[in-house]
C-alpha cells in the first residue's frame, strides 16, 4: 500500500508504506535521485552479499548431493560440468541485479520479479546447460540439465521463504509469493552447507553420505 500525506505545516508531501508489501510505482527523477529505496526484509547491501554467498554454498552442496547420480560420480568430467552448472544455475536468476546500472529504483522494481518466474527457470537451466554443452564433450545433457533444473529451482524455491519474495508463479499470477519464515541470510543453511562443503573437499566424509544427510535434515 501507497499513500501520499501532506504536511500542512511544511507543505511538503511525504511517502508512507507499510511492511511487507510490495510498492508499485514510477517514481519521478527528483525521487530517484533523492531518496534511498529500500525493500521490506533488507536492511543495508551487506544483506545481498550474504544472499549470494548462501546461494553459491548451496549450488556446491547441490553439487556434492549430485555425487548419488552414478553418471556424475562415475566420471570426472561430468562432474565438472554439473559443479559448474549448479553454481551458475543457483547464480543466474540473480542476474537482475544489472538493473542497478539504470538506479536503484529499477533494481528494485524489477529484483526477484520475471528473472525468478517459471519461464524463466525454464529458460536458465536450458541456457547453463547448453552452454556446458559447447564446452564439454558427450555431457549425459539429461543428466547435467536435472542438476542444472534443481539448482535454479531451488533458488527460486528458497528466495520466496523471506519478506523479499518472488514472482515465481508468474505468468500463472502477477502475485509476489513471499512466505517470510527465513531472513535473507539464514546463518543455519549457509553454516550448515559450508560444514558439509569442508567435510567433503578435505574427504573426511563421502558426498553421497553428507549431503543427502544435510538435505533430509533441512526438509525435515
Amino acid at each position: 500500500m501507497l499513500q501520499n500525506m501532506k504536511d500542512p505545516a511544511a507543505g511538503k508531501s511525504e511517502v508512507q508504506t507499510f511492511p511487507h508489501e510490495r510498492i508499485y510505482f514510477r517514481p519521478s527523477r527528483d525521487t530517484i535521485n533523492n531518496v534511498h529505496f529500500r525493500p521490506s526484509g533488507q536492511t543495508s547491501e551487506g544483506e545481498l552479499d550474504l544472499d549470494t554467498g548462501t546461494h553459491l554454498v548451496l549450488g556446491l552442496g547441490l553439487a556434492g548431493l549430485a555425487t548419488v547420480d552414478p553418471a556424475v560420480s562415475t566420471d570426472h568430467t561430468v562432474m565438472t560440468a554439473v559443479l559448474i552448472g549448479t553454481v551458475l544455475g543457483q547464480q543466474a536468476p540473480d542476474s537482475d541485479g544489472l538493473f542497478r546500472l539504470k538506479g536503484n529504483a529499477a533494481y528494485i522494481r524489477n529484483h526477484r520479479g520475471k528473472s525468478h518466474s517459471l519461464p524463466a527457470v525454464a529458460l536458465w537451466t536450458i541456457f547453463i546447460t547448453l552452454l556446458l554443452g559447447l564446452f564439454f564433450s558427450e555431457l549425459p545433457i539429461l543428466h547435467v540439465g536435472f542438476w542444472v533444473f534443481l539448482a535454479v529451482a531451488l533458488h527460486v524455491l528458497s528466495d520466496c521463504f523471506n519478506t523479499y519474495g518472488t514472482q515465481a508463479a508468474w505468468p500463472l499470477t502477477p502475485k509476489w509469493i513471499s512466505w517470510n519464515i527465513i531472513h535473507i541470510f539464514d546463518p543455519f543453511l549457509f553454516i550448515s552447507h559450508l560444514a558439509a562443503i569442508l567435510l567433503w573437499s578435505f574427504h573426511w566424509v563421502r558426498p553421497q553420505i553428507i549431503f543427502p544427510s544435510l538435505y533430509a535434515l533441512i526438509f525435515i
